[in-house]
């Protein structure tokens, strides 16, 4: 059996069906009169003529409404009332919703919805919509009036740079001739028109809001918009959001966003659930912080703190987490938590962390005004001129002896400083000399303390001494007479550069008589003519080994300390008198 619309399709086409003319002037043919001869009472008197809109589509208005036809949709039919009222105010069949398709019916949320060729008009009390042509296609997409957005509370409008908006009532659509038609809603909308909709720098939606993990996100022209039950809604734009997207995004360590990015001295900053991002001007670029360590920068006070802001990610090294700042370095340990050092003090723990071990408070200022970096095995004190052990030397004259094995045991050289009324502080380094390395210490005593990997006490002055007693080394593995007197000059200006006003003391090589000796004899003679020339005291002892009791080729006994000692400390006893 053909159909009602069909077979009114058929008569239209063979121009066979015509109906006499009913009103003064005004008659109707085809398929709409065939429809109105059935319909006469509910649409009244025809009010124009037949109107032809082009491509077999027409048009003829009613008493009561208006009926149209095409060979695509065939009949369709809309009494008075709101819909047809909005309809004829968008330009009826000419305008941009097209002609009528089929009746109006009722739908959801207690609406009654009409479809256009081109759209639809919802209405709801009274009082009714248009959603035409590019909004209904993002409209029709998400379900229409029984979807997200729900019904239409606006027609469209021109928004910000030739982007026409829609509202609904759970959002609204923006359409762009780049993008089309996209609708943001709930959650992510209110954030959206907080911060200005299309005006903001988010700029226009590229996407409809999505699932992710516990909540939902939404992509922007410069960023994203992301909600949760916990947080609500939040974006993260341009190089946060490039950022936080490599990382992961909501699935990443950081979590959901907390707070839209706010400008802080030297950049922006935007909060997370375990932790922040940082846009560092200075660097053009990124970093995060997070987790134990964005605790522990919280409470320091975060960019406002003694630290500043964030110069990199966090990264493992030597069992601890590494993270650097503008004005310092936190490191995290799983037995100690979090702490800050100075960047010289970390360098320092950076070569030997085993050496140190992890920190273990914030570095703090002293009463002079210094700075007090805190290790489980070894600390490190910083003054502004460099960075010193953290022995402070006070209640008397202290001598530091640097040197080699040579000051094993209770040595001769320790003896003679104490026998001359000094305290010690010994920092001893067996296979060391001027020029020769080892791979305990990774370099020579020179470079070492150049490079702070050895660090003396803080606090040195007039009083008191720094003892030398190298060389053996330089002997026993061939370092030539250019490269020992080079690094001499080194650890000499560097020592006097760092502890103004303290007296060097250069002792030579202990050794024996003996031909096998001969090369340690020579050094002797190099090291403290030079430094008599520079006006460094000096005491040779070549050849004093002869009387001596030897451990070994080149160490002595306990004994032979104690032999060695009494004459070192009448020779030092007349150095020193002669200053």
């Amino acid at each position: 059996m053909i159909s009602f619309n069909k077979t009114l399709a058929a008569l239209a086409a063979a121009s066979l069906f015509v109906i006499p003319a009913v009103a003064a002037n005004h008659s109707t043919h085809g398929a709409i009169g065939a429809y109105h001869a059935q319909h006469r009472s509910t649409f009244g008197q025809p009010t124009s003529p037949e109107f032809n809109h082009g491509g077999n589509r027409w048009s003829q208005n009613f008493e009561k409404g208006i009926i149209t036809f095409s060979f695509r949709h065939g009949i369709g039919a809309l009494q008075s009332g709101a819909t047809l009222d909005r309809y004829r105010e968008r330009g009826g069949a000419e305008g941009s919703l097209g002609l009528v398709v089929g009746r109006e019916y009722d739908s959801a949320r207690g609406s009654r919805v009409q479809r256009f060729e081109h759209g639809v008009i919802v209405s709801r009390a009274g009082t009714a919509w248009a959603v035409a042509r590019g909004m209904h296609g993002g409209y029709a997409t998400q379900g229409g009036e029984r979807g997200p957005l729900g019904l239409p509370t606006s027609n469209e409008y021109p928004g910000a740079g030739g982007v026409m908006r829609q509202n609904f009532q759970n959002g609204t659509l923006f359409w762009s001739a780049s993008i089309g038609a996209v609708g943001v809603r709930n959650g992510i909308h209110l954030a959206y028109s907080t911060a200005g909709s299309e005006r903001s720098r988010f700029g226009l939606p590229t996407s409809w809001e999505y699932p992710v993990a516990g909540g939902y996100a939404q992509n922007f022209q410069h960023g994203r918009i992301f909600w949760s039950p916990r947080t609500n809604a939040h974006p993260v734009i341009f190089g946060m959001n490039q950022y936080y997207s490599w990382h992961g995004s909501e699935r990443s360590q950081y979590g959901y966003p907390t707070a839209s990015e706010q400008a802080v001295p030297g950049g922006f900053k935007q909060t997370f659930q375990n932790g922040a991002l940082f846009w560092v001007d200075s660097r053009g670029a990124v970093s995060g912080v997070r987790n134990g360590m964005w605790a522990h920068y919280s409470q320091l006070g975060a960019e406002h703190s003694v630290l500043g802001l964030p110069t990199s990610d966090e990264y493992a090294y030597a069992g601890s987490y590494v993270q650097h700042f503008e004005h310092g370095v936190l490191l995290w340990h799983p037995r100690t938590g979090a702490a800050s050092v100075t960047h010289e003090a970390f360098r320092l723990w950076e070569r030997d962390p085993q050496r140190f071990g992890p920190a273990t408070q914030d570095a703090y200022a002293t009463d002079e005004g210094h700075v007090l970096n805190s290790f489980e095995r070894e600390n490190i004190y910083a003054d502004g001129q460099g960075v010193h052990s953290t022995e402070m030397v006070t209640g008397g004259p202290v001598a530091v002896l640097l040197g080699d094995s040579q000051l094993d045991w209770d040595s001769w050289v320790e003896q003679g400083v104490r026998g001359n009324g000094f305290a010690t502080v010994e920092r001893a380094y067996g296979g060391v000399g001027y020029a020769a390395g080892s791979g305990w210490l990774g370099d020579n005593i020179p470079s070492a303390y150049h490079s702070d990997r050895i660090l003396l006490p803080r606090g040195l002055g007039a009083d008191d001494l720094i003892v030398l007693t190298l060389g053996g080394n330089d002997a026993s593995q061939g370092r030539s007479d250019a490269e020992i007197i080079a690094n001499f000059n080194l650890l000499v200006n560097t020592l006097q550069e760092r502890n103004p006003g303290v007296q060097i003391v250069v002792n030579g090589v202990m050794s024996r008589d003996d031909a096998s000796h001969a090369r340690r004899r020579e050094i002797d003679q190099l090291v403290t003519s030079h430094a008599r020339a520079l006006g460094i005291p000096a005491i040779s002892v070549a050849g004093w080994g002869s009387s001596a009791q030897y451990a070994d080729y080149v160490h002595l006994t306990q004994h032979g300390h104690n032999q060695m000692g009494q004459l070192y400390t009448q020779k030092l006893r007349e150095v020193l008198a002669a200053l």
